[in-house]
């Protein structure tokens, strides 16, 4: 399954990534909103993980593109955020933001994410 993954701190993006990877994840990183977007529109991903602040372009503005371009297979889209508040999430659930993961990400935790949602949507 391809990845895309929009994160401006290359230490994290790295990490995202080598977690992926090492899981088996055909990856693909931007490091700001509007680079995803045109990586989303050269091919569409079913999984994009995004962070909420970026130059360029900001999470929520990436998922609200993603959702109107035309022909795609509704991907799966997940905010990595330090943000708890609930209006800023409601926000987010408006513009198709499908999950949260919690900023500064946990490896143990996304790893057993990673298990439990990438794996299911490999067998749905």
């Amino acid at each position: 399954m391809r990845i895309l993954i929009a994160e401006d701190d290359e230490f994290a993006r790295m990490i995202l990534q080598s977690i992926l990877e090492t899981a088996g994840y055909d990856v693909v990183v931007a490091s700001d909103g509007w680079q995803a977007l045109q990586e989303y529109r050269k091919r569409h991903f079913p999984v994009v993980i995004s962070d909420w602040f970026m130059p360029m372009m900001d999470g929520v503005s990436l998922c609200r593109e993603i959702r109107q371009i035309q022909g795609t297979d509704n991907p799966l889209i997940v905010m990595i955020t330090a943000i708890t508040g609930g209006n800023k999430r409601q926000e987010a659930i408006d513009a198709g933001v499908d999950d949260f993961i919690p900023k500064p990400v946990d490896v143990t935790v996304f790893q057993a994410w990673c298990k439990r949602v990438l794996e299911t949507r490999l067998t749905a």
